[in-house]
């Protein structure tokens, strides 16, 4: 079966599911409606094994309640990032003369839409299709000052498989207000199969600048060249070639949004699974993972510092409050439409 539902449970008055989409290579995509979180991509490799490349936990009750929820660094595993992907400096912002005010929920910034974001949320399900290839889509409303943001926000995202093991999202929105929206996505991904450190994965970005950032790691408004600093990945290289043991990287990359080339690429020579990013978003947000720690993952795994990275793509974090940066604000009368590739391969010779 290309498509199945399964309930889960109930939460916010409505039914949580969990979503599978299984391609013509038996690669399996796993979604919940609560948060729109991907909770799990199942490839078969050429050994005939199957492997699962993302972090997460085992249920749809297992983002909602217990240890997970308890955490005091919110991971946001697999989930839809919204209304706002990243930092806003000091939460403020102003939209045509009019200030409003964010929670300063990683004080005293506000992160990834305040204390309870699009991922916390149970989202609508639009349609649950296998043709040409399965895909999902998923709705969420969000009220007029909901986490402090203007406007009623009708936000929209497809999950897609290809027979071609392309796991696409497409992102859409229409406000009645002006708002903020720059979405994303938060899967942290191991293409060792979720099994130990990303450090000896070969990383490509071909960006010639990154975002500066203040101490808070939030855009300053100036761009830094890449060259002859440890930000260069230009021309591939492992991941913990030249990181900071402890911290890792957790840097936006400027990127083209031509959608016809990669905007990032990254290979296990371990597992031979290589994952190429395309995206019609201008940043891509390289995080190593470094905040995880000792988190109960799926199947029992416990996951560890730089157990999987996320290479997010949005706008630039913080950019309503920068003038020379895209401001993400969304008006009456638009459609916000952004859309994401992951591609995977596997080297014939693994």
């Amino acid at each position: 079966m290309p498509i199945n539902k399964e309930l889960q449970l109930q939460h916010q008055d409505k039914d949580v599911f969990m979503f599978t989409l299984t391609n013509a290579k038996g690669t399996q995509l796993k979604i919940t409606n609560y948060g729109a979180i991907v909770m799990a991509l199942e490839i078969t490799l050429h050994d005939g094994t199957s492997t699962d490349l993302i972090l997460g936990l085992d249920t749809a009750s297992d983002y909602i309640s217990g240890p997970y929820r308890d955490l005091k660094a919110n991971p946001f595993f697999g989930a839809f990032i919204g209304r706002f992907a990243n930092r806003i400096a000091g939460g403020r912002f102003s939209i045509d003369g009019k200030e409003y005010q964010l929670a300063q929920n990683l004080s005293p910034e506000h992160l990834h839409g305040g204390n309870e974001g699009f991922d916390q949320k149970v989202w609508d399900l639009q349609y649950f299709i296998d043709s040409p290839y399965p895909q999902l889509g998923l709705q969420y409303i969000s009220q007029d000052m909901e986490e402090g943001y203007p406007g009623n926000l009708v936000a929209q995202v497809r999950y897609g498989l290809t027979n071609d093991n392309e796991f696409i999202i497409e992102y859409g929105a229409t406000t009645d207000s002006p708002t903020l929206f720059n979405p994303t996505n938060h899967c942290y991904f191991n293409l060792n199969g979720v099994n130990g450190s990303i450090a000896d994965h070969v990383l490509m970005i071909p960006s010639p600048v990154i975002l500066e950032q203040d101490e808070y790691s939030t855009p300053t408004g100036n761009l830094l060249e890449v060259e002859d600093t440890v930000y260069d990945f230009r021309i591939p290289k492992t991941v913990g070639r030249d990181w900071n043991p402890l911290n890792g990287y957790d840097q936006s990359f400027v990127v083209g949004q031509d959608f016809q080339s990669a905007a990032a690429e990254i290979y296990s020579p371990s597992s031979g699974v290589r994952m190429e990013v395309f995206s019609t978003a201008p940043v891509v947000h390289f995080y190593s993972g470094s905040g995880i720690e000792n988190i109960k993952g799926k199947n029992g795994l416990v996951y560890e510092a730089f157990a999987g990275f996320s290479l997010e793509t949005q706008i630039h974090p913080n950019g309503i409050n920068i003038s020379n940066f895209p401001d993400s604000v969304l008006r009456p009368g638009e459609q916000f439409t952004s859309r994401t590739m992951y591609r995977f391969t596997q080297d014939p010779a693994s």
